[in-house]
Formats: structure tokens, C-alpha cells, sequence
């Protein structure tokens, strides 16, 4: 198998993989699903793409709309195997009152038709009152209260009707029992008496509460006249300006001293520590190259990546017959823009470059751009692309497949990358960010 053929077989594995990566990124899916349509008067803000949800859950989505005779034709996209049945009810809802749109299918009832929808099917969507109709009816309500409307047969006009009757018959109610709140009154007036039929004993009782009530008073007066004067310790902090100053000024600091360490503490707690090494056989150069370094992960999305490559100290060459330098240096700063993406820039084998990732779960595809001189070709510079394939079976293990120097030799290479994670560094970095404290 010549080197065109590899060559191709392996481009299309990467384009392969590239898109089933992107049809899960992307949220993609190839499942069967079936069309059909609902009419409505309004649609109340619903946009193209807008979720079906039945029971809380998205079964499907509004994949097109169109106007049609005075009413609103949507066109519904809904998973094969969900059978609904024929007699459901669709309306527009929101997730709140300026929430997402969304079409919602539910029953009003719990009478359920045999027949399910199926693909062509024309449905009728429930009415969904806009906002222009909820402010058509308080302007409806004010116009009755301020005797614009018809506020003679209006519902309000009645309640108020209904109020003053039961208004003038408490009135002659409490007419006809003027007895019973007689009776009432003499009652009171009897309490009132069995209060002032204490015994002495009951009396001297009281008195020794209300004695030490006048105590704890005094006692609390004296507490705040010291407080007021220049007296001891709290009179002083309360009163003196330049003392209360340099208390306030004490507890900022404190303050200010807590906020640093606090912050300090939430970073180091974040950083991770890894020791690189990896090795990469060029099945055209019949060549192994070997690299190591550190890899500083600084928060969950950053790190920063120093290694070597291509070692070899007992040669006085500084490339190799692939063109490779030898003992180059590669300084990266990476950046994961979400679960899926991740950029990164630097030097990549002692030249300027930059580099992406596209991964899912355990898989990953990964380019490097990066500027390099060919010894073959009297130290021209040129830009070098590499691109591999990597699967992760352990996090702390990779394998890789890829090819080399795209644009030129197109060289096949099989790799192994491992990240061992170091505790011992990771806390020693925390006692440094201490000590500078």
C-alpha cells in the first residue's frame, strides 16, 4: 500500500470522526420522526426551532410556520416513537412571563382517543389570549370605574350593591339585639371589678415585679451614662474620634487580609499538577521520538504546558532526517471555551504556532499549526500542520494516531501520552501563594 493511499484512508477516518463529533456536539440526531401540522389565531412570539414539550419532557421541535387563511400553520417535528393521541389540546407557554416559548401538548380531560396523530395530520391549537387582550380588558375595568362603560350592569356595580345591602341589614341586626350588647358592656364592667378583688398577698407580688423592673432600669441608665462619657474601655472606643478611627481602620485590614486569603485559598485550591511524557513512532522515518514536561493546571478550563521533544543530547545535529528538531521546546498556554472546544497557542517545537481540540467523551481531534525551518531545504521556513486522532481510555492515558508535516512528507505516526498527576507539587505552589501573603 503506497503512501497516497494511507494518505487518504487516514483523511477520511479523521473526516469521519470530525463528523460524528460534530453531530454530538452539535446535539444532532439521526433518530425517525414524523410531520404534522397545528392552527392557530396567534402564536404569541413562538419562533422557528421552538421546543415541543409533553409532560415536561421535549419530544420534538417546530421546524417551520407559515400564514395561511388568517391563521398561523405550524409545522411540528415529533420523535417516531412518541404515538400522541387525537384528542390532545396544544397551546403556547413559556417557562415564565418573559420565559422561552415553547409548544405545549397536554389533555384536559382523561378521555383518550384510539386514534393517534400521524404524518399530514391538521390539528387545532387552543386560543392563547396576547398581551394586547389582557390590556383590552383592564381598559375594560377602568372605563367601568371611572363611568366611562357600562358600569350600570357591570359585575363591579353589583358588588357594590351587594355590599351596602349587607351594610344596612348589620344595622338594623345590631337594632334588634341592643339587649344582647347591653349584656356585653355589663360584663366588662364586672371583669373590670373581679381585677381590683386582688389579695394583699397578690398585691405585694406585683409590687416586688414592678420594684425589680425600676432596679434593671437604673441599672441600664448608669450603663448608658458610662458609655456616654470618657470613662474605661467602651467609653473610650465609643466616644473618643481617633480611637474609634484606628478600630475601624484595624477591622478593614483584618477584613481586607481575610478577602486576599480567601480568594488565594479558592485559586490554589484549583491548581493541579501533572508530569508529562509521551512518545511518538514515525512509521515513515523509522523513527521514536520522545518527550517530557509539566502540564500547570491553574483552574478547571486553563493550564499551561512546558515540555521537550525529540531528545537526543549525544548528537551534534540539530535536526533529524525528518526535518524534526531535535530537544525542541513547546510552551503552551490552553483554554477549554467549553465541554467540547479547547485553543491553544505558543511555541510548539521551538516555533511560533497554535493548536485546537474537538473531543467527546474519549475521543478527540487535534490539529497544531506552528512555524518551522527544513534542514532539508537550507533552513527554509515553513508551516508545519499536524493532525492526530486521540482516544482516552484512562484520564491519565492517551493514544494517538495521526500524521505528520501535512503539507509535505505526510508522514503516518502511532503515540502514547501520559499525564501523571503530582499532589506534593500542587500543595507546595499553594504554600508559595501563601507565602507571599
Amino acid at each position: 500500500m503506497n503512501k497516497e493511499i494511507k494518505l487518504g484512508i487516514f483523511i477520511s477516518l479523521i473526516l469521519s470522526s470530525f463528523l460524528v463529533l460534530l453531530f454530538y456536539v452539535g446535539n444532532f440526531s439521526l433518530g425517525k420522526f414524523y410531520k404534522f401540522n397545528v392552527l392557530f389565531d396567534d402564536i404569541n412570539g413562538l419562533t422557528k426551532g421552538a421546543p415541543i414539550r409533553m409532560n415536561g419532557i421535549e419530544i420534538g421541535k417546530v421546524i417551520d410556520m407559515e400564514l395561511r387563511e388568517n391563521k398561523v400553520v405550524l409545522i411540528l417535528k415529533i420523535q417516531d416513537k412518541i404515538k400522541i393521541h387525537k384528542n390532545v389540546n396544544f397551546r403556547i407557554s413559556s417557562t415564565g412571563i418573559v420565559g422561552t416559548k415553547f409548544l405545549e401538548i397536554y389533555k384536559k380531560d382523561q378521555n383518550f382517543s384510539q386514534e393517534f396523530i400521524k404524518k399530514g395530520d391538521i390539528l387545532l391549537g387552543d386560543y392563547t389570549p396576547s398581551i394586547n387582550d389582557v390590556m383590552e380588558k383592564f381598559n375594560t375595568f377602568f372605563d367601568n370605574l371611572s363611568g366611562n362603560g357600562d358600569f350600570e350592569s357591570s359585575e363591579i356595580a353589583k358588588i357594590l350593591k351587594n355590599i351596602r345591602l349587607i351594610s344596612e341589614k348589620l344595622n338594623l341586626a345590631l337594632g334588634d339585639d341592643e339587649k344582647d350588647i347591653k349584656e356585653i358592656i355589663k360584663n366588662i364592667k364586672d371583669f373590670s371589678k373581679f381585677l381590683g378583688q386582688f389579695s394583699d398577698k397578690d398585691k405585694k407580688n406585683i409590687s416586688s415585679i414592678l420594684e425589680s423592673l425600676k432596679n434593671a432600669s437604673q441599672k441600664i441608665d448608669i450603663l448608658i451614662t458610662t458609655l456616654n462619657s470618657d470613662k474605661g474601655t467602651i467609653g473610650t472606643l465609643v466616644n473618643d474620634d481617633e480611637t474609634a478611627t484606628k478600630v475601624k481602620e484595624a477591622i478593614n485590614s483584618i477584613k481586607d487580609v481575610g478577602n486576599d486569603l480567601k480568594n488565594l485559598t479558592h485559586r490554589v485550591k484549583n491548581i493541579e499538577i501533572f508530569w508529562h511524557a509521551d512518545y511518538t513512532y514515525n512509521m515513515d522515518d523509522d523513527l521514536g521520538r520522545m518527550g517530557a514536561g509539566i502540564v500547570i493546571q491553574t483552574s478547571p478550563n486553563k493550564r499551561y504546558i512546558l515540555k521537550g521533544a525529540n531528545f537526543d543530547f549525544d548528537t551534534d545535529d540539530k535536526y533529524d532526517k525528518g526535518d524534526q528538531r531535535y530537544n525542541s521546546i513547546t510552551a503552551l498556554v490552553e483554554k477549554d471555551f467549553n465541554d467540547y472546544f479547547s485553543l491553544h497557542a505558543g511555541l510548539i517545537n521551538s516555533g511560533g504556532g497554535l493548536g485546537s481540540r474537538l473531543k467527546k467523551g474519549q475521543f478527540a481531534i487535534e490539529t497544531d499549526l506552528y512555524s518551522s525551518k527544513r534542514f532539508s531545504k537550507d533552513y527554509e521556513k515553513i508551516l508545519w500542520i499536524n493532525a492526530n486522532l486521540i482516544y482516552s481510555p484512562l484520564r491519565w492515558a492517551s493514544i494517538k494516531a495521526g500524521i505528520s508535516d501535512i503539507l509535505e512528507r505526510q508522514d503516518f505516526t502511532l503515540g502514547l501520552d501520559v499525564n501523571i498527576k503530582d499532589e506534593d507539587i500542587s500543595y507546595l505552589f499553594g504554600l508559595i501563594g501563601l507565602a507571599k501573603l
